[in-house]
């Protein structure tokens, strides 16, 4: 007995071609051949204390310090993970001197700091390489390094205007949409560097967070227990533990 048997369409040539948007955008790099090496730096950023010793810095102190002394000396391109850690297309231990001062005026106080910055050591040398080389199947290991470093770029560009956390983006002076117990609503974008088959993009989301809002203490503690405590007669319970 003997069967017809049914060929099977071929599905890439049924159909028809049509655009679809997405949420990734392509990165280009100057190129997908050659090495392209990025330096790591240890540094530190010190402030100096009224008994003459210096201390590291905070977080907000550091970026500002940094882009003061870099916008100062025209640094070649560097970017900064706020913490001890800069990165440059440059070997900076050729280039720039170990020790840097600036003065940085407190905005609310009106008192002068004074602030410097520490070119340690040259950490490590990463080949940007390894990007495409995995993208291309030529190694198999992901490359978790070089997404950093190029993920600490973009944020670098952000930090001036925008909250950043971790690789969550918010506008520092957006309005917040009350919640009603002292948090505010913020909207945001989360990004992403992905490593696909068509090369490198960064694919874009929106996100959504809590902020507790700007308010006095007894504003505060009137919406987060739903009680206006400045009243005339409000009484608390206080519960030995």
């Amino acid at each position: 007995m003997k069967f017809n048997e049914k060929k099977k369409p071929n599905l890439f040539l049924v159909g028809k071609r049509i655009e679809i948007l997405t949420n990734h955008f392509k990165i280009e790099l100057n190129s997908t051949n050659e090495s392209q090496f990025i330096y790591q730096f240890d540094v530190d950023v010190e402030i100096l204390m009224r008994d003459g010793s210096w201390r590291s810095c905070k977080r907000d102190e550091r970026f500002q310090v940094m882009k003061t002394i870099i916008d100062r000396e025209k640094f070649p391109l560097v970017w900064y993970d706020q913490g001890k850690t800069l990165y440059s297309q440059e070997n900076l231990t050729l280039k720039l001197k170990n020790e840097y001062e600036c003065e940085i005026t407190h905005r609310k106080t009106g008192r002068k700091n004074r602030f410097r910055f520490l070119l340690i050591n040259l950490v490590k040398t990463y080949d940007l390489k390894v990007l495409f080389d995995f993208i291309q199947r030529r190694i198999t290991h992901r490359p978790h390094d070089a997404v950093r470093i190029l993920e600490t770029l973009l944020k670098q560009t952000q930090r001036a205007e925008m909250v950043v956390i971790k690789n969550q983006f918010y506008y520092k002076n957006q309005r917040l949409d009350d919640l009603g117990d002292g948090r505010g609503l913020a909207s945001g974008f989360y990004q992403a560097i992905i490593l696909g088959q068509r090369g490198l993009t960064l694919n874009v989301n929106n996100t959504f967070t809590c902020f507790y809002q700007n308010l006095n203490l007894v504003e505060f503690i009137s919406k987060f227990l739903g009680k206006d405590i400045s009243r005339a007669g409000s009484t608390f319970s206080v519960v030995n533990i």
